[in-house]
């Protein structure tokens, strides 16, 4: 069978350039929250993106899981923050020197984990890009 060069052009990226992606965030939004172009890799639960600039890196974790929303909030270590407007029962709050932000959507619950090696930063700032990551998971579950 010959292809023609018109079909040939259209299939080549199918081919090619197939990649994993996220269910719940795609990469542009995660490099939009993260501050530029991203790495991932995606199992079944989660998705991890990084970020690299020189030797600053940040990573991003989604993970989606079944189960009991309040076993998750164990991973605070300060006093969670609720969200409005994002699932159900969702909070932020800071593990450690990570940023997080665990919610639910039905059965659904959503956790969100935002690391860095630059720590001449806030770990607010970290809270706040879990924070947007949260809006667009949760969004995603509906």
């Amino acid at each position: 069978m010959i292809l023609k060069l018109p079909a040939l052009l259209v299939l080549t990226p199918l081919f090619c350039c197939a990649a994993e992606s996220c269910p719940w965030i795609n990469a542009g939004t995660v490099g939009g929250i993260l501050g530029g172009g991203v790495e991932g890799k995606m199992t079944k639960t989660t998705c991890e993106f990084t970020h690299r600039s020189g030797e600053t890196h940040y990573s991003l974790r989604v993970e989606v899981k079944t189960g009991q929303f309040q076993k998750y909030l164990s991973q605070c270590k300060s006093k969670p923050r609720q969200l409005t407007a994002v699932g159900n029962e969702a909070v932020t709050c800071r593990a450690g020197s990570a940023g997080l932000a665990i919610g639910r959507v039905r059965d659904h619950v959503f956790i969100i984990r935002v690391t860095t090696n630059d720590h001449s930063g806030s770990e607010d700032s970290l809270v706040a890009r879990a924070q947007a990551a949260a809006e667009h998971v949760a969004g995603n579950l509906f």
